[in-house]
């Protein structure tokens, strides 16, 4: 009988505390937002540079335990190693929170660091607007360099492995395929990016020019390509009722929520590539068609005219399909207006479909959503034509049986996951329909909510708030990596 493979502790010890040096160094950069608005320098020393040195003594310590064998991480110790990332990261980074003052709650400060870090943007501060900038700026820190992963940065050090580089990719990296696009993964890596930099820049520029201060649009660039979702303002992106902030930002979602591959083609000049893609088709198709859908009923039960159904249709769907969550007004149950219950619940079904494969966004993926559909039509075909053959393809590519199964599992899992955490949430009080878009927004790392969950969290039960934190790490590494963590097979 072969022998299981022990899982190693030097080189999981190695990488992660590699990863978390690596993100040490963020922790100082608000110490510039601080310093420009003038915050008092000893609560700035507090909030973070303590933080800094935490993190980084304690990666440090990991990283040198370990140092002999980072170089020798085998798959399972790969996924191990983004699991137990991500989940230290999200404990250094609420130490800010924390220090600050701004959420002295052990519980809260962690469920508002791992839901920037995991991109998902639901809050735990009921006033962002009494935040210092530097706190401010550190929740969108951390959904920007969560929107690609923290991993995927960490990879340009660990990549003088190939094969622990793409092992790291892999497990965390957005979607369920890698394309290269560069020999090197370290170059892949380092092109990503500068493609994600510049699209920031341009954002903040387009916004700026639109309306908002630099301060609110670096900060509203920066979450919405990240697809994250956390705003400077208490109203979201409603503050402004600017139609162009609006538009400027439905483009900036858009983006963040597509293949980048596909804006590396783009970039390149090779736009046939992006127009052709199949599964940005279907993304586009179903944006059209959920906008459609929700114009028509508010337009009918609501008092909004034609102009407005539009335009509150277009930016929250695009912004729960592409799980951004930013609202452009309040459809909670003390919003203006009165949401009506099927553009709702097509709000709910947007949070559990999601954005592009290789996109900052969470979810499923639009392609999985595609591929079971193609596979629903097969099975009506093969009962009209039993002896046909049939494949399945996306793209000009067939997908295997083996391909199939996996999705198909994935789906399952990921349904099952959602239907446990909205049980979790209902044994302690939440009423369904919180229960059931909370669960939702959290495990595709969407940041929005209908009814009650429209607004921060702060009214759920500390077990549902633990739940919907474990909610957002699995979904941010869609399930396999987290699950595996919790058998103790892992580890033998």
């Amino acid at each position: 009988m072969r022998r299981a493979i022990d899982l190693r502790l030097e080189p999981l010890a190695g990488n992660i505390g590699l990863g978390i040096g690596l993100f040490s160094f963020i922790l100082l950069v608000p110490l510039v937002v601080g310093g420009i608005y003038h915050e008092d320098a000893v609560e700035l020393a507090k909030a973070f540079v303590v933080p800094f040195a935490v993190t980084f003594g304690s990666g440090f310590a990991m990283w040198y335990y370990g140092r002999h064998a980072i170089e020798q991480m085998r798959e399972r110790e790969a996924f191990a190693a983004a699991g137990y990332l991500w989940l230290l990261m999200a404990a250094f980074g609420a130490l800010p929170f924390v220090l600050s003052g701004v959420l002295p709650n052990g519980i809260d400060a962690y469920f508002e660091s791992m839901s920037g870090f995991v991109t998902c943007g639901n809050s735990m501060i009921a006033d962002v607007e009494s935040v210092p900038h530097s706190l401010l700026f550190w929740r969108s820190l951390t959904q920007w360099v969560g929107g690609l992963g923290i991993l995927v940065l960490s990879v340009v050090i660990l990549s003088r492995v190939l094969g622990g580089s793409l092992l790291l990719v892999k497990a965390e990296s957005p979607g369920h395929t890698i394309t290269r696009l560069r020999p090197k993964i370290r170059d892949t890596a380092r092109l990503l990016w500068g493609i994600y930099s510049l699209y920031t820049l341009l954002g903040t520029v387009l916004l700026w020019g639109a309306g908002m201060d630099l301060f609110d649009s670096l900060n509203h660039s920066m979450t919405a390509l990240a697809t994250g979702g956390f705003s400077t303002k208490n109203a979201s992106v409603g503050h402004y009722s600017s139609p162009l902030i609006e538009g400027v930002l439905v483009l900036l979602m858009v983006i963040g929520s597509t293949n980048f591959y596909l804006h590396y083609e783009a970039i390149r000049g090779r736009w046939r590539k992006l127009v052709r893609d199949e599964e940005f088709r279907f993304y586009l198709a179903m944006l059209a068609f959920f906008t459609g859908v929700v114009t028509v009923d508010l337009l009918v039960n609501t008092r909004y005219g034609l102009g407005n159904s539009f335009r509150y249709a277009v930016f929250q769907v695009v912004s729960f399909n592409g799980t951004v969550g930013f609202f452009s007004t309040d459809i909670g149950p003390t919003g203006p207006v009165q949401w009506p219950g099927m553009s709702l619940f097509l709000l709910v079904v947007m949070m559990l479909i999601g954005a592009c494969t290789g996109s900052t966004g969470g979810a499923l993926k639009a392609v999985r959503v595609l591929i079971l559909f193609k596979a629903i039509k097969r099975e009506i075909g093969m009962i009209v034509h039993p002896r046909a053959v049939i494949p399945i393809s996306v793209g000009g590519q067939v997908i295997t049986d083996k391909a199939m199964r996996s999705i198909g599992v994935f789906i399952i899992l990921y349904v099952m996951v959602f239907l446990v955490v909205t049980a979790v949430l209902l044994g302690t009080g939440a009423n369904l329909a919180s229960s059931l878009s909370a669960s939702a927004s959290a495990l595709g790392n969407v940041g929005a909510g209908t009814d009650l969950a429209a607004g921060t969290y702060t009214f759920f039960h500390p077990v549902a708030k633990v739940a919907l934190i474990l909610a957002m790490w699995f979904g941010r590494l869609e399930i396999y990596p987290a699950l595996m963590l919790f058998f103790p097979s892992t580890y033998k």
